[in-house]
């Protein structure tokens, strides 16, 4: 059975007691979290247990005769790591056109998009300068005449007669 110590600072909560133990005969645990430990050790006679299981289970391994690799194994092994560099490398060469061709064809695309709407715009705004010129040429044609008149009351009596009106017309539907 695991057994799972409070939560104490630094440490994640729920963590097992073996793991702190084991830290602890690593010499990975800061002073605070070491004396924690060595309180518990003092208390606990389960903990206690735990360590020396530990200890032995340590000193167990560093009497093991330790093997080594085969010096084919690490040939292969870097055989193996070359080989799957190179297929990385010619993955990325085979998309590597692919990709330029869609970036370009991208780029081209949005140049195009940009150029049709500046030319739209334009053509809109200059349609628009054009249409309100045609409505007012009768006063352009007829300026000098305007300009002589001086009073605004005489205008007034001229636009109410019609006398201008089927210029008007006729200029607006040559549009």
């Amino acid at each position: 059975m695991v057994r799972v110590l409070e939560q104490t600072p630094g440490y994640p909560e729920g963590e097992p007691l073996e793991v702190r133990l084991s830290a602890y005969l690593d010499g990975e645990l800061d002073e605070d979290a070491s004396r924690e430990v060595e309180r518990l050790l003092e208390t606990d006679p389960e903990a206690r247990r735990l360590l020396r299981e530990l200890e032995e289970t340590w000193g167990i391994l560093d009497v093991l005769e330790r093997s080594g690799a085969d010096p084919t194994f690490t040939r292969t092994t870097l055989e193996m790591v070359a080989v799957a560099a190179e297929e990385e490398v010619a993955r990325q060469r085979r998309e590597r056109p692919w990709r330029v061709g869609a970036q370009i064809a991208l780029g081209l695309a949005a140049v195009a998009a940009a150029a049709l709407l500046g030319f739209f715009s334009m053509a809109w705004s200059y349609r628009a300068s054009q249409q309100q010129l045609l409505r007012d040429l009768p006063l352009l044609q007829n300026l000098e005449r305007y300009e002589q008149i001086g009073q605004r009351e005489f205008l007034e009596l001229l636009d109410r007669s019609g006398i201008f009106v089927n210029e008007g017309k006729a200029a607006g539907d040559a549009s």
